[in-house]
């Protein structure tokens, strides 16, 4: 009975408290939307899937042209298939009313990745020479990745020819720096959706080829191996050979970046060749003491390999390295091979 009137007296107790709470407050209110706001508002949310705008451009206000820009997207998308293999997804282009006239920033999934100064109202040198400065022309300069770039007036083109300058225009500038920057990033633009894709159509003229590779090889992979060779500026156009080298060794070797390193001398013929210069090739040698501090420094584990190097050991090599290549700052061109 002592539980039975304490239960009664809870339950009489929490139902004074409900109807106390609903009717302390029985009035609406109203939201003012006349106001300014940085919320966003979305139409038919419901139907839209989860995921980021690949790639957008940011330029100042009133400095493109909607038709002149649609047409360089397409060229550079072309021009990035024929260097790379790699098909981009579509670029978004957009204004900003706080960059500099000149200025170009890259957002990678809508977050800034890279920015440019390109003067499209001017050609740029690639190989500038005293006769430049004496004959007075100005020049403005600008640095991308540490590499100085002078900019002229398209007007004095005809001088720079006379004098046998090397220059470029300013789109063929603004799409070597906008693809180094991709490459910088291909993780985020090239994975496993877009790998599949390309095998897709890669089956349909090679179908026993690609099932062979499957055989011992996942997509996963095949992705990283493909990523590894495009960070390395190497082009995977020729997938037949790549897919080739990989049926060859995916089922003696397990860990990726070994197999990255034999697809890597399958496509030697073709590396040399674009890093030529005029049929030679600018190397920096490197001795044996280096190569046995490096290797020493390499560690096994499960995930694969990676650089595990003491600091002072890490700072000479760095040292001896920046001291040769101080002297090739203006090759264009530098590959690296191991000197015993």
């Amino acid at each position: 009975m002592t539980a039975l009137f304490y239960y009664k007296k809870v339950v009489e107790k929490e139902k004074s408290l409900s109807e106390s709470d609903s009717s302390g407050y029985t009035g609406t209110f109203d939201i003012d939307n006349s106001h300014d706001s940085s919320l966003a508002m979305i139409e038919n949310l419901d139907a839209i899937s989860s995921e980021t705008v690949p790639l957008i451009l940011l330029f100042a206000e009133n400095k493109i042209n909607a038709n002149d820009m649609e047409g360089l997207i397409e060229r550079i998308r072309s021009q990035f298939f024929i260097d790379y293999g790699v098909r981009l997804p579509t670029i978004l282009y957009r204004t900003s009313n706080e960059l500099k006239v000149d200025d170009i920033v890259l957002l990678i999934n809508e977050v800034r990745a890279d920015s440019f100064n390109i003067y499209f109202d001017k050609v740029c040198i690639t190989d500038e020479n005293g006769d430049i400065d004496a004959l007075g022309i100005p020049v403005v300069s600008t640095s991308y990745n540490e590499r100085v770039i002078s900019w002229v007036d398209v007007s004095y083109t005809e001088n720079l020819t006379n004098i046998d300058a090397k220059i470029k225009s300013a789109q063929d500038e603004f799409y070597h720096q906008l693809s180094q920057a991709l490459l910088n990033n291909i993780n985020e633009i090239f994975g496993i959706q877009e790998t599949k894709n390309m095998l897709d159509q890669f089956e349909n003229r090679y179908p026993d080829l690609l099932k062979e590779v499957f055989r011992h090889v996942t997509i996963q992979r095949i992705s990283e191996v493909l990523q590894r060779l495009l960070g390395e500026n190497i082009s995977v156009r020729n997938l037949k050979l790549i897919m080739e080298s990989l049926a060859l060794w995916a089922p003696r070797e397990k860990d990726v970046i070994t197999l990255v390193e034999h697809v890597r001398a399958s496509l030697s013929r073709y590396i040399c060749s674009k890093i030529a210069v005029s049929g030679e090739i600018k190397v920096v040698m490197l001795s044996g003491y280096i190569e046995d501090a490096i290797r020493k420094g390499i560690r096994q584990t499960s995930g694969g390999s990676f650089l595990n190097m003491d600091i002072e050991v890490s700072d000479e090599v760095m040292e001896t390295l920046a001291h040769a290549l101080r002297e090739l700052r203006n090759a264009k061109k530098i590959s690296f091979f191991w000197y015993q």
